[in-house]
């Protein structure tokens, strides 16, 4: 109930400025991804805050730290779009946190933006409110085995299955597989 106050407190100081919640690993294993995108998003902010901002408004970036827990970051998110304030959430770290975060962020029609995952959940179905910067899985893992079957000529490919924090991440197993298909050995 802290951060609530504490968040409701710097919203409430400068009505004016444009908000972004963010919910990502600060501390933890996964800390390290988590302070690099927290980072350089504020780098991103910096710059056009130091130009006047969006139309005189500036950037602001209100991050709580989920540790790389959904158990965590589904609180944080509900906190973060709770407040009429957030103009969107961004920068969540992972697919566990990431998934978390959409039912809330589809409740509140908060934007997701730049999530740092390639989850299928994102992408499919497709919500106008959530924007992917990286690729998804399946095209990742597309794109590698198209590189290595026709530039490298590679026949033999292996595709690895990633367990994390219970959900399983399957790297781009269908297009993958007719990519493989359609190879001419």
């Amino acid at each position: 109930m802290l951060w609530w106050v504490l968040l409701a407190l710097v919203l409430s100081i400068v009505h004016a400025d444009i908000y972004f919640g963010q919910s990502c690993a600060l501390t933890g294993g996964s800390s390290f991804l988590g302070t690099q995108l927290r980072l350089g998003i504020l780098a991103a902010f910096n710059e056009t805050n130091a130009k006047g901002g969006v139309n005189g408004q500036l950037l602001q970036l209100v991050s709580l730290d989920d540790a790389y827990d959904p158990l965590i970051a589904a609180p944080n998110t509900q906190i973060l779009a709770q407040n009429a304030s957030m103009f969107a959430l961004i920068g969540y770290v992972g697919t566990a946190t990431a998934v978390a975060a959409l039912p809330i962020a589809l409740n509140y029609s908060i934007p997701l933006v730049g999530s740092f995952t390639g989850t299928p959940s994102l992408r499919s179905p497709f919500q106008r409110s959530v924007i992917n910067i990286r690729a998804g899985y399946y095209d990742e893992t597309a794109a590698m085995v198209n590189y290595l079957v026709n530039k490298r000529q590679v026949r033999r490919i292996s595709i690895m299955f990633v367990i994390r924090n219970k959900f399983l991440i399957i790297l781009g197993i269908k297009q993958t597989h007719s990519e493989l298909l359609d190879i001419k050995a």
